[in-house]
């Protein structure tokens, strides 16, 4: 019966350490840049699992290799989690969207406060079309999107700490001491 009560506390302790809530921080910064930074609450995280939206980005005619990279503040440091290479291509365009960024894309596990999008060297707003103000290219009133880009992170369950389980484990130790002190009167 112990081994029983045991099992079962482990295995809901476990669930409960795998449970997970989503954050989604919204593009609050420029429409069009090169570099840009926007901060927000911290939260705990280890996973982007979405990018909603229409923002891009792109390098129009350049015959520059540019780099394209989405970065976070993690635990007080910028830590890259996804970048791509345009290439050299003088003659075609290269545009990608940013929800087409394959997700989920993991990363240890920390406290995320800030999120950058670089283009690197700077192409000349080489992210476009970030926030609900967005327009289409050639029709100025025709909106592409009706939000801005999004991005959606899991946090991190609620872990219990060391402490707790050892106390957990030693009231169920004194039950288990207690139902053996009943059989045997």
């Amino acid at each position: 019966m112990l081994t029983s009560l045991i099992r079962g506390t482990v295995g809901i302790l476990a669930l409960a350490s795998t449970l997970s809530a989503a954050v989604v921080v919204e593009w609050t910064g420029s429409t069009d840049f090169d570099d840009e930074i926007i901060e927000f609450s911290p939260f705990v995280a280890n996973q982007l699992t979405l990018v909603d939206g229409a923002g891009g980005f792109m390098h129009d005619h350049s015959n520059t290799n540019t780099t394209f990279s989405l970065d976070i503040f993690l635990d007080g440091n910028w830590t890259t989690i996804w970048s791509v290479n345009s290439g050299n291509s003088s003659d075609i365009e290269f545009e990608m969207n940013l929800s087409d960024i394959p997700a989920p894309i993991t990363f240890a596990m920390g406290t995320v406060s800030a999120l950058r999008l670089r283009a690197d060297p700077a192409v000349a707003d080489g992210f476009h079309c970030m926030n609900s103000s967005c327009v289409e290219e050639f029709d100025a009133d025709v909106a592409l999107d009706s939000h801005p880009t999004s991005f959606t992170f899991d946090t991190a369950g609620d872990v219990p700490e060391p402490s707790t389980v050892a106390l957990m484990a030693a009231g169920l130790g004194g039950v288990a001491i207690a139902r053996r002190r009943r059989r045997a009167a």
